[in-house]
């Protein structure tokens, strides 16, 4: 069951980066005109294009994914991460590694279940900033419509990133309470 909510989970994240893509691409194409496959030809070419749409758009979930905790990580994460478990007798995988061997599975669950939200909220944070620059080269075309997305987009941006800030420091208070719990029944 986890593997199929990560394959979900990163084919969400490569369907909102599709987004992105394909506003990029309409641009290229409005400027350079491409030949164009009709909707009819496409809709008898779909059975056949689907699972190379999916496989492409489950990697590009895979690349956005890294992209946005490569980026993040290191003004973020770390930070959290020291907040947490800098003035700790123990450090961060250690407690890790305790965690996962003798929590309880309902904990293990909660607290995948938080990093499965953390991945979706970190990528959301990319994919619609990114979005954001896609639409903005749209302007011209259709301003009300273009400007409004925009807004919409930045206010996605800026709840996932609220969102992915407040979970990240919810796991790693989860996992460091449940960790003194445990260390405490240790002894």
């Amino acid at each position: 069951m986890a593997t199929t909510a990560l394959f979900i989970e990163i084919l969400i994240v490569g369907s909102i980066a599709n987004i992105w893509l394909f506003l990029i691409f309409l641009r290229v194409q409005l400027t350079q005109p491409i030949t164009l496959i009709s909707l009819e030809e496409i809709s008898k070419l779909a059975p056949i294009l689907i699972i190379p749409l999916i496989a492409f758009t489950y990697i590009i979930g895979w690349i956005v994914n890294y992209a946005s905790e490569q980026i993040l990580e290191p003004f973020f994460q770390t930070k959290f991460k020291t907040e947490f478990f800098s003035s700790e007798e123990f450090d961060y995988d250690e407690l890790r590694a305790t965690f996962y061997q003798k929590a309880s599975s309902a904990i293990i669950e909660d607290i995948n279940y938080d990093r499965q939200s953390i991945r979706l909220s970190r990528a959301n944070v990319l994919n619609f900033s990114i979005i954001i620059v896609a639409l903005a080269i749209h302007i011209q075309q259709n301003p009300i419509i273009v400007v409004t997305s925009i807004i919409l987009s930045i206010i996605i941006a800026v709840i996932s990133f609220v969102h992915w800030q407040k979970q990240y420091k919810r796991a790693y208070k989860k996992m460091l309470d449940t960790f003194m719990v445990i260390k405490k029944s240790d002894i």
